[in-house]
């Protein structure tokens, strides 16, 4: 759905490194306390801090996955 195949790489990067970024400035100023607020997703009830630690596992994932397939 992102179209990726008609992108070039350089705007795959700037996307990249701008969410990337954004999303760093935004948990570095959510609290302690704040962190361990829970809210429902898909139908289940997960933490802020969860929410932090799936989109580091994602960006890992992803990660592997273009060493393996493109380096």
């Amino acid at each position: 759905n992102g179209k990726a195949n008609g992108r070039s790489m350089e705007s795959l990067l700037s996307e990249y490194r701008a969410v990337r970024t954004s999303t760093i400035a935004l948990y570095k100023e959510i609290s302690e306390q704040e962190l361990l607020k829970t809210g429902e997703a898909s139908g289940s009830i997960i933490s802020i801090r969860a929410i932090g630690y799936i989109l580091t596992g994602h960006e890992n994932h992803h990660n592997q996955i273009i060493k393996e397939r493109y380096l």
